[in-house]
């Protein structure tokens, strides 16, 4: 009998022991290693793995310690597969398409494959393709004052808008840089350099299917703060958000929420050029920064749009850093421009746009993400030089964070105020100028 109950009591040993181990050995080949070159790609899926499958132990750890790695190249001694988890990325400009980002290649390397490896090289394939994708255009800067004004009274508000409408509405978000304050207080001079339109060209920015507006620029406040804040009720009242002014410095520099296709996108606005009524501590007025051509660049200013870029991206958003800068009819950015930029993309920021030049400027793939430094004037009525009447539509699609499409449509700006798609020849031009001066 005691016999018996020996044996009996190593069996279970035996059994007990080789469960723990096997749910050690398990803990261990669950701990994952994601490299520095990976985690911008690789990084997104796995957390949504181990998000929705809590019980399959993975976990991540130092290099050292993990069964599973996922790197640019294989692990030595280990089993590998090569995974695609974010597709190419093409530039469509007509008939020309870009490769602005081919699909790049990492490897996922294990110590023995198990369901759990198997699950995440299916995720890792998947994660980008799930779902419906995000899209958000943009449109260069809308002026409608002096002659814009003036045809607007004798044609109809909607007639600047009607041309383009098709082209830009329907998108999750429609972003523009809205350069002249909306306001009854003050009839519409039609000469001159102070612009101003009234309240109802809201409705030409419905036409449009814009929802958020830069108000961070020189001319949001040509008539005085009264109008302005005339112009960000107006917005409000009519569903249209704002970015880059406020009742005072700190809502002027507070990123602007936007959500819409199931992504919550941060927008944060900053003026550089001289003119500006810029907001304080007590006063309301636009967000504002100090770089070149019009200030000494500010290491200052640089440290607090990253800080606030980080602050944004910390708290799940997808941010959108605007800026209105640069020299006027230069198609090359300057360096402060370029260095602006770079920080605010490295802090975080997932899409930089410019205004200001008039012009179009290169448009940027840096360290994934895109920059677009001025995509020209859009409603104005500026006619020389001629190139002033050109620019681009940028429509972007995104999967999570990761840019996955993006379209460039050329236009003119017709009978002073109208953009039109540009077609043909014309339209090549128009492209083929902007990846020029983009070096592509």
């Amino acid at each position: 009998m005691l016999t018996s109950v020996v044996i009996v009591a190593a069996v279970a040993l035996a059994i007990a022991g080789t469960y723990l181990y096997r749910q050690y050995a398990s803990a261990g080949a669950h701990r994952v290693f994601i490299s520095q070159a990976a985690q911008a790609d690789c990084k997104p899926a796995v957390d949504s793995y181990m998000k929705s499958h809590a019980g399959s132990g993975l976990s991540y750890n130092e290099r050292s310690k993990s069964a599973i790695i996922l790197d640019t190249a294989k692990a030595q001694g280990k089993q590998s597969i090569a995974v695609h988890p974010v597709p190419a990325l093409t530039l469509n400009t007509g008939a020309r398409r870009v490769v602005l980002r081919p699909a790049t290649t990492y490897w996922l390397s294990f110590d023995g494959g198990d369901d759990t490896v198997a699950a995440l090289e299916r995720k890792l394939g998947s994660f980008y393709k799930e779902g419906r994708p995000t899209t958000l255009t943009a449109v260069g800067d809308i002026i409608p004052g002096r002659t814009v004004a003036k045809l607007m009274a004798q044609l109809g508000v909607s007639y600047p808008f009607t041309g383009i409408a098709s082209t830009v509405k329907g998108a999750d978000v429609v972003y523009g840089n809205l350069e002249a304050p909306l306001s009854d207080r003050v009839k519409p001079p039609y000469k001159g350099m102070a612009f101003i339109a009234p309240s109802t060209t809201v409705q030409g920015l419905k036409l449009l299917g814009v929802n958020i507006v830069s108000l961070a620029n020189n001319h949001s406040t040509n008539f005085g703060l009264n109008a302005l804040t005339d112009t960000m009720t107006n917005l409000r009242n009519t569903g249209i958000e704002y970015a880059g002014a406020g009742m005072n410095l700190a809502e002027a520099r507070s990123p602007t929420i936007v959500v819409a296709g199931g992504t919550s996108f941060a927008f944060l606005d900053y003026n550089s050029i001289i003119g500006s009524l810029n907001a304080t501590t007590t006063k309301p007025g636009v967000s504002w920064i100090r770089m070149k051509p019009w200030s000494r660049d500010s290491a200052e200013d640089a440290t607090m749009v990253c800080d606030a870029v980080r602050q944004a991206k910390a708290q799940g958003h997808f941010v959108v850093a605007c800026f209105h800068w640069s020299d006027e009819y230069k198609y090359a950015p300057s360096q402060s421009q370029r260095n602006m930029a770079h920080a605010a993309c490295d802090a975080g920021a997932d899409l930089v746009i410019g205004s200001h030049p008039h012009i179009m400027q290169p448009i940027e793939f840096y360290n994934g993400k895109l920059i677009a430094y001025s995509l020209g004037n859009f409603i104005f009525d500026q006619v020389d030089p001629a190139y002033t009447k050109q620019g681009v539509v940028m429509k972007c699609r995104y999967s999570g964070t990761a840019l996955t499409a993006l379209d460039l449509v050329p236009y003119v700006i017709q009978d002073w105020c109208r953009p039109v798609p540009a077609t043909g020849a014309q339209g090549r031009a128009i492209l083929d100028q902007l990846l020029k001066i983009s070096g592509m």
